[in-house]
């Protein structure tokens, strides 16, 4: 039970809400309490850091205030989409939030609590929400006061959310696969509570027990300390403050050995593990900041140790994020150089590492000549002596010289295929066009078949999603246990360290390339992001698709890429959105995917999609008689029966299946439109008379209405 705020009709008594537990999920009574607390909240996809729906600069747009409508929409999704949303929590208005990432965020705020007992006081009594990779804070901001957040400028992996800013609440899914989980002391907190009277009382509740009957602890944010507030307010521009009770002395310390330190740390940033090379370099940065090295040679050697590391990186836009990684922890090691000297590299992999009080191993005078003329020309190494870069031709002779023929994936109902082995493949498609369900479909096939499915979500369809239309394919639980590979990469490195596993898994596993590995990278749009690549620049799209795509195709698998069409009626006919790079990545086949006339995609009666052939780089496609624009096949999915089961097929080359231009569709749309008797009076009424889907009715809606208004009749 929730007191909520919300007043019941004209009556001022509060609404008593009542949560569900196998219904609604923790995440949405976190965000029902925090809205009866008067704090907005967001719905985001499920276990992502996505809104839902755009929610503008400062996240209000559509912030729901009300937790009935919180608990009304998270009831919605799991019925229509069979996932519950994760949730947001607004900050800036009335709460804001520490965000504390690693070592250093702690020891930064370790030294407030030195000089500021109360302080420490709001740290062990204030909300606490446990993240894949640290902490939340959560503090009440007295009335009047604006936090405006900062990130990393009051100490490295340290970010302060105020105005214009949301944290994930607990309860919901990290990308990673952790769980934000509430951890606070409750008896401590609500002694604290009691006597703060600017405290968010009754922010969260912590819901346990089965079906309806459960027990609920409220928590309070706390008031952020004077102390706190002040710093919170006014974050240093060049780095975080010089804490009093903490005095720079690195005198003890000799050259030679700082040298040997410095030369130690270089080489851990070089071994660092995938997704541990920020918070290795910003830990290496404030080390040699308070071991007094040059700030030029700290930043060349440790810029150079992270672009040469195993997990390298696109060398412009990971030299650009390096040196701003290097700036923020070379601020804290300079103004806390015990800290500094005392912390360990943190994360797996570094755990290990020799306490800081022994010097590391050094890295050699030869090695640091090698990786400079690596960085000089940016090119791989030359083979070996005795190798040669070009292809055998004689070899290529002897062997026989026929057409690929599409040989990766689902077979058709001719028992042909779409994709090819050893090739980056791609769909591309306006949204809802069934883009990802084809992916699965086929991959469902290959699961059946014996091979493997490797699912990489940047566009965060989530993990539930994916297994549940799994399993409605009646893929087999044992075998999604065994040979489902998901992962839903945070960052570039993250992704990076997918590709690389996949990789090395099919290596390890099927040398001979005997089984098939097929992998779907979901999408391609997300990934230039990742990257820090404009979809519209060449040589970022060339160098994302080197180090993802391409590198596993080179290692036998069946690649495919999912990317939007460009909206653009004239650009649509050449292909996705952005840099023509993009299509001349796809070695394989590369298809349109457009909704066959009237069969849209809904959960229960499932539909039917064509692909229609763009690009055949290895020419098996085209053997078969299909030329450029026409349909190489339909996937059609069934009505879900009374187990959920739903059957997906691919029927090969449909007669008649046509590109059809958008302005096309709309015009043939709009005529059915002025058909209707009576007119029509809204999307939703357009949607239920016609059987549309809520984008399609809506486009419609609005052309009709615009043409009955220039032609005078309403």
């Amino acid at each position: 039970m929730i007191p909520s705020t919300e007043p019941l009709g004209s009556s001022s008594e509060p609404t008593i809400l009542y949560p569900i537990p196998e219904l609604h999920g923790s995440a949405a009574v976190s965000a029902c309490s925090a809205a009866c607390a008067g704090v907005p909240v967001i719905p985001l996809r499920p276990g992502t850091k996505m809104p839902l729906y755009p929610t503008g600069e400062k996240h209000l747009e559509g912030a729901l205030r009300s937790g009935a409508q919180v608990l009304d929409l998270t009831a919605e999704r799991l019925e229509m989409y069979g996932a519950r949303p994760s949730w947001g929590i607004v900050t800036g208005e009335r709460l804001a939030v520490l965000d504390l990432d690693g070592g250093p965020a702690a020891a930064w705020l370790d030294d407030i609590v030195r000089q500021h007992p109360e302080v420490a006081h709001w740290r062990d009594a204030t909300v606490q929400v446990r993240t894949a990779r640290g902490v939340h804070l959560y503090g009440a901001v007295p009335a009047g006061v604006t936090i405006t957040g900062s990130s990393g400028k009051l100490a490295p992996l340290l970010d302060v959310r105020g105005v214009g800013a949301f944290v994930v609440a607990p309860g919901s899914r990290h990308p990673s696969g952790t769980w934000y989980e509430l951890d606070t002391d409750a008896e401590l907190n609500a002694a604290a509570a009691a006597v703060d009277p600017d405290a968010l009382r009754a922010l969260f509740h912590d819901m346990r027990g089965e079906g309806d009957t459960f027990t609920v602890a409220e928590v309070a944010a706390l008031t952020l300390p004077l102390p706190l507030l002040a710093l919170l307010r006014d974050p240093p521009e060049d780095g975080p403050p010089t804490p009093t009770a903490e005095v720079s002395d690195t005198r003890s310390i000799s050259t030679e050995e700082a040298r040997r330190r410095f030369d130690g740390v270089v080489r851990k940033v070089q071994e660092a593990d995938a997704g541990q090379g920020n918070a290795t370099l910003a830990w290496a940065a404030g080390i040699s900041a308070a071991l007094g090295v040059d700030r030029a040679e700290a930043e060349r050697e440790l810029v150079g140790a992270i672009m040469t590391r195993r997990h390298a990186e696109d060398p412009r836009t990971r030299e650009q994020e390096a040196r701003r990684t290097i700036g923020s922890g070379w601020n804290w090691g300079r103004a806390n150089p015990q800290s500094a000297l005392g912390e360990r590299a943190q994360g797996p992999g570094l755990r290990a590492a020799a306490s800081a009080a022994a010097p590391l191993a050094p890295v050699t005078h030869a090695e640091r000549l090698a990786r400079e003329a690596q960085r000089a020309t940016d090119r791989p190494p030359p083979p070996e002596r005795g190798q040669s870069a070009f292809v055998d031709v004689a070899a290529l002779l002897d062997g026989e010289l026929t057409v690929a023929q599409p040989d990766g994936g689902a077979a058709l109902s001719d028992g042909s295929r779409l994709f090819y082995r050893g090739a980056v493949n791609g769909l591309i498609g306006d949204p809802e066009a069934a883009k990802s369900l084809i992916a699965l479909a086929s991959g469902a096939a290959v699961l059946q078949q014996g091979g493997v499915l490797a699912y990489v979500d940047t566009d965060h369809n989530g993990p539930e999603l994916v297994a549940r239309f799994l399993l409605s394919l009646s893929v087999d639980r044992e075998v999604l246990i065994d040979r489902l590979k998901f992962t839903q990469p945070d960052d570039r490195e993250e992704l990076l360290a997918a590709v690389d596993e996949i990789v090395g898994m099919v290596a390890d596993h099927d040398p001979a390339g005997e089984i098939e590995t097929f992998v779907v990278l979901d999408s391609i749009g997300e990934n230039l992001g990742m990257f820090g690549a404009s979809p519209n620049e060449d040589q970022g799209v060339i160098d994302a698709n080197r180090a993802t795509a391409a590198k596993l195709a080179r290692a036998g698998c069946t690649v495919l890429t999912i990317d939007h069409l460009a909206k653009n009626n004239e650009s649509r006919k050449f292909g996705a959105t952005g840099s023509t790079a993009k299509k001349r990545a796809v070695d394989g086949a590369l298809y349109r995917v457009q909704i066959a006339e009237g069969r849209e995609f809904s959960p229960p009666i499932g539909g039917a999609s064509d692909l229609l052939l763009v690009k055949d780089r290895r020419g098996g496609v085209r053997a078969r008689g299909i030329k450029t624009g026409e349909g190489a096949a339909r996937f059609e999915l069934g009505p879900r029966d009374e187990n959920g089961r739903q059957a997906g097929r691919f029927i090969a080359s449909p007669p008649a299946v046509r590109q059809v231009g958008i302005a096309d569709k709309l015009t043939a749309d709009v005529e059915q439109l002025r058909q209707l008797d009576p007119p029509p009076r809204s999307r939703d009424d357009v949607r239920e008379r016609l059987e549309w889907g809520t984008a399609r009715a809506g486009r419609a809606l609005k052309e009709w209405r615009e043409q009955a208004a220039r032609s005078g009749h309403a």
